[in-house]
């Protein structure tokens, strides 16, 4: 999959980067902490990222209640 996304973004390392990151950051957790801890070590520069999606995922269930 990381070289899919690889392949996928060409020469736009920093898109890549970016949204592995947020994705990674957003999605932690026991059940996918292999996938999301590849593409944080496997994907340059996507670990400068990953709080944005911490911080996204806080958010997120901080409204779960649809409020």
């Amino acid at each position: 999959m990381i070289l899919q996304l690889q392949e996928a973004a060409g020469t736009n390392t920093r898109m890549l980067a970016r949204f592995c990151g947020v994705t990674a950051g957003f999605f932690m957790n026991a059940q996918t902490s292999t996938m999301c801890t590849a593409l944080l070590t496997e994907i340059e520069g996507a670990e400068e990222w990953a709080d944005l999606g911490r911080e996204r995922r806080k958010r997120a269930t901080a409204h779960s209640d649809g409020e």
